[in-house]
């Protein structure tokens, strides 16, 4: 399995980071994490069949997260044989029901759109290979995070995120975190509202050793904010952090099961 990182980015693009959104692939099956734009050229960049990417969990419905789905689902013009499966809290898909209906998108020449509302706690599998567990997070009324089993793996995702005490349980023991990590701390001691939106990165080095994670990779870096991301690799080392991934947009990762 790999999980490929098509995004890294904040709400505003960084110059060389366009918005976060994963992508997560297994013997030629593909799970799409949220749907910023260009992801059809993305796709394209990595010789990934953007026609197989067919299973879409939306964290939540910010712009950033979901304003390239019409246009995903519109590049699949002609291909009414196919079923695209949306997942997400059933306010996200009130709203993605409302956004597809406003382009026309479900007429006889598009994929069907079939709508898998998630709550908290509960459990959907895909592939055979992959059981997936979304998570309340502490972004929006809506936001959720997810933890993904693959075989003897264990991939914590958080998406968007304030800290809140309960992460580091559900990540316990994580081979990989994945987590929001906005900008390095001297911003929130600067902007004291970021604390209840995102993360810092000394909050997420407390995660981090609480959870006993084996490997952390922050993302869904700020653009808006004045800072080269190698300050937070700094401060990461400073906290006593050293097994931690940058990630890069269209990086990959291969999670090995063995």
């Amino acid at each position: 399995m790999k999980i490929i990182f098509l995004g890294t980015s904040g709400s505003v693009a960084r110059k060389e980071r366009d918005n976060t959104s994963l992508l997560i692939e297994e013997k030629q099956n593909y799970f799409l994490i949220d749907v910023p734009g260009s992801l059809v050229q993305k796709f394209k960049k990595l010789n990934i069949d953007y026609f197989r990417v067919n299973d879409i969990f939306i964290t939540h419905i910010h712009p950033d997260h979901i304003y390239g789905l019409p246009a995903f689902i519109h590049a699949r013009m002609f291909d009414c044989q196919s079923t695209i499966n949306i997942y997400g809290h059933s306010y996200s898909l009130k709203f993605i029901r409302q956004l597809l209906s406003f382009f026309k998108l479900r007429r006889e020449k598009f994929p069907k759109i079939r709508f898998h509302n998630l709550k908290p706690n509960c459990i959907f599998m895909l592939f055979g290979n992959l059981t997936l567990y979304p998570f309340k997070t502490r972004h929006c009324q809506e936001s959720l995070g997810l933890k993904i089993k693959y075989k003897n793996k264990t991939i914590v995702y958080t998406s968007d995120t304030s800290y809140f005490p309960e992460i580091a349980e559900i990540a316990i023991n994580a081979d990989y975190l994945i987590h929001d990590c906005f900008a390095p701390s001297r911003f929130f001691n600067i902007y004291p509202k970021l604390q209840k939106m995102h993360t810092s990165p000394e909050m997420i080095a407390k995660v981090y050793k609480d959870s006993k994670t084996k490997v952390l990779i922050p993302i869904h870096f700020s653009g808006e904010l004045n800072f080269q991301v190698s300050e937070i690799s700094q401060e990461f080392e400073k906290l006593g952090i050293k097994n931690f991934i940058i990630p890069q947009d269209l990086q990959a990762i291969k999670i090995p099961h063995k």
